[in-house]
């Protein structure tokens, strides 16, 4: 299993995380063969890869925000995404966990740094993972059972 992290703002601005959270998808948002360093990142994409939903536009920030979780259920984006966007490289993902507020994570403490502001990004960094997998955890307090 690998881990990614993801953007979900076209050109840095454009949010779709709506779309991909009810479509239960990630796509790029540039066409095939357009990015080919980002094609080649999203040809390593497996079902059961943890996608990470980031908030990380540049190098200057001080903190990698993570925005949701999700696991890659499909190497094929759902059917009924709108027809503008069937030409782009996606998945279909279970969102498994969004944060109404960011998370805000050190970017010096977990070496975020420039290729962290991609499209998309295979993660290596042991110390992020873990953070990642703690914040996977689901809470059940508060949970009634019959």
């Amino acid at each position: 299993m690998n881990y990614f992290n993801v953007g979900v703002k076209f050109g840095g601005t454009d949010d779709m995380w709506h779309l991909f959270s009810e479509k239960n998808c990630w796509f790029m948002g540039y066409h095939e063969n357009e990015k080919p360093v980002l094609d080649q990142q999203a040809e390593k994409v497996r079902v059961g890869d943890i996608f990470i939903a980031k908030a990380y536009g540049n190098t200057a920030q001080s903190n990698y925000y993570v925005r949701a979780i999700g696991i890659v259920k499909s190497l094929e984006k759902p059917m009924d995404i709108p027809e503008k966007y069937k030409d782009r490289k996606g998945f279909s993902v279970i969102w498994i966990k969004y944060f109404d507020e960011l998370i805000p994570l050190s970017a010096s403490e977990y070496e975020r740094g420039g290729a962290y502001t991609y499209t998309i990004h295979i993660e290596k960094n042991e110390k992020f993972i873990a953070k990642i997998n703690e914040m996977m955890k689901y809470d059940y307090q508060g949970e009634v059972y019959i």
